[in-house]
């Protein structure tokens, strides 16, 4: 409250020290009419008077308009029975204003009772809103786990635990880029609560961490792929023609040879990508594939 006055409260201090100067600096020696020296002492005072009924008026109207209406105005009180039932509609409102958009498969009601709850806002809902939509923490809720407890079902407790205390504020950040020395390979049949294992995940950086939960994330299936430059050899009778491939090419009029090119000028291309040409002369010879 006192620091939504405070503007007006300096604006009455300003002029107040302002009244003050010049009060003090008109006197005989500055202005020797005593007639004139009251006329400016009165209207300087004066300013104060109209600038601080002024301020007064805007607090009382502005600020504190709310705090002397709550302490004047009568009080009324909501009864118990009041409190109760709009509780009671507020729970009614809700429950209908619940919309199922899909059941795939038929999934719904689980037939199961144990049940893996997933999500942050599981155990830390959002309560609050914008507008007439928020609420707080004086009002009693009803977390996800408990609901589900409340409709006979049973949900997973540790993995609950691993919501609730993941913003444990004891918990220490983990060790990244650590110099270790260790690879992969060395602990190989290594057992599960090998040190050597944490010390290797401290070698991890962040964005190693970070593309190794991403990538591993998106499926359990790996394949990997191989590249390799393809390469045909032509063996004709002046010689061995080369066709390195960029991309993969490969043709029937393949040799440049000119006796074997007019030989083969009718075989239609297999392929007809651009491919870089080279040829050796070698009669006689086979090339070593």
């Amino acid at each position: 409250m006192l620091g939504s006055i405070t503007p007006h409260l300096i604006a009455i201090g300003v002029v107040f020290v302002l009244a003050l100067v010049i009060t003090f600096a008109v006197n005989r020696k500055t202005v020797a009419d005593a007639a004139t020296r009251k006329l400016i002492h009165s209207e300087s005072w004066l300013v104060f008077l109209v600038a601080a009924v002024v301020a007064v008026a805007m607090m009382l109207f502005g600020p504190l308009a709310t705090l002397l209406n709550n302490a004047s105005a009568e009080r009324y009180m909501l009864s118990e029975q009041t409190v109760t039932a709009a509780n009671d509609l507020a729970e009614e409102v809700q429950s209908e204003g619940v919309t199922m958009l899909k059941n795939t498969d038929g999934n719904l009601p689980l037939a199961d009772t144990k049940v893996n709850v997933f999500g942050w806002a599981s155990t830390n809902p959002v309560y609050g809103g914008t507008g007439s939509g928020s609420m707080n923490a004086t009002y009693p809720t009803v977390s996800v786990p408990q609901g589900m407890a409340n409709a006979g079902l049973e949900t997973n407790e540790e993995l609950n635990r691993f919501y609730t205390d993941y913003n444990n504020p004891d918990d220490e950040m983990p060790t990244t880029g650590a110099d270790n020395g260790l690879r992969l390979a060395d602990l190989r049949d290594a057992d599960y609560d090998d040190p050597r294992w944490e010390q290797l995940l401290d070698q991890l950086t962040f964005d190693e961490m970070d593309n190794l939960i991403a990538f591993g994330g998106y499926g359990n299936a790996a394949i990997d792929s191989i590249g390799k430059v393809a390469l045909v050899d032509l063996d004709g009778p002046a010689g061995t023609c080369g066709f390195p491939i960029i991309p993969i090419v490969a043709s029937s009029r393949g040799s440049h040879d000119p006796a074997v090119c007019r030989r083969r000028r009718h075989h239609p291309p297999v392929f007809t990508e651009a491919r870089s040409q080279s040829c050796v002369t070698r009669p006689r010879q086979r090339a070593a594939l």
